[in-house]
């Protein structure tokens, strides 16, 4: 991979010097690698490219996390919180129980 400097001018002829040509006077730089999370959902989806309902929801995973970072964050919250609550709501209901049980001695 290599950069065109963000200071090249941005018209064809130079575009079409510097990938024909230009770019050999450049620093190669190492291609960034996929993010692991994007990579996992891209092995998922060969293992079940036919089942359709799956597919379409790692689509809406993957477009999630690629475009959609403030949506991905507010769904983990979101999804945090439900949990939270309804664990603190069954230990209220599992304690409350106990409590009013009759000892027998």
């Amino acid at each position: 991979m290599y950069e065109y400097g963000p200071k090249s001018p941005r018209n064809v002829d130079s575009l079409i010097n510097y990938v024909l040509e230009g770019y050999k006077s450049g620093e190669k730089l190492d291609v960034p690698s996929r993010p692991r999370l994007l990579q996992m959902v891209a092995d998922l989806r060969k293992h079940v490219h036919d089942i359709e309902v799956l597919n379409a929801l790692l689509n809406d995973f993957e477009e999630i996390l690629l475009q959609r970072k403030n949506a991905a964050v507010l769904l983990f919250l979101t999804g945090a919180a439900f949990g939270i609550l309804l664990c603190t709501l069954k230990g209220a209901l599992t304690n409350s129980a106990g409590r009013n049980k009759a000892k027998i001695d």
